[in-house]
This record gives C-alpha cells, structure tokens and sequence, in this order.
C-alpha cells in the first residue's frame, strides 16, 4: 500500500505494524494519512515515532461507558 500511487490512505483502529503500546513501527508498517481509533488515542500513538505512521489521529466514539474510560485513564 505504502508504494501505491498517491491517495488518502486511511487506518481503522492502528496502522497496520505500528505497536500500539510503544509506538515503534515495523519496516513495512502502513503509513496512514488519517487513522480512525476507537474510544481513546492508543498508549504508542504519543510516541514521536508513531507520528508519520498515524497521520491525522480521530477518535471514534463506540458507545463505552464514560465512567469506565476515567476508570482506565486512572490506572495508566
């Protein structure tokens, strides 16, 4: 995908072989222009590595419980 001609490339979740917890990317990891992830930026996203791999990050609401996301916030 990477070296197919030019389009807006999109990421459902994570950029395929980009490691969500840390943000390192394998040599073929998918570089997307806009990465759509669910209920919250995943830990690896932060990384100054991950940036050029995730492109424009958004964030899609599913449906979780509020209370259950501060509860995780809470224990990172």
């Amino acid at each position: 995908m990477n070296a197919a001609p030019r389009a807006t490339r999109c990421a459902i979740d994570v950029p395929s072989g980009l490691d969500c917890d840390t943000g390192a990317p394998s040599p073929a990891t998918f570089r997307a222009d806009h990465t759509i992830t669910f209920v919250a930026p995943k830990i690896g996203f932060a990384a100054p590595s991950a940036a050029e791999y995730v492109g424009m990050l958004h964030v899609a609401d599913i449906g979780a419980p509020i209370e259950l996301i501060a509860m995780v916030a809470q224990e990172r």
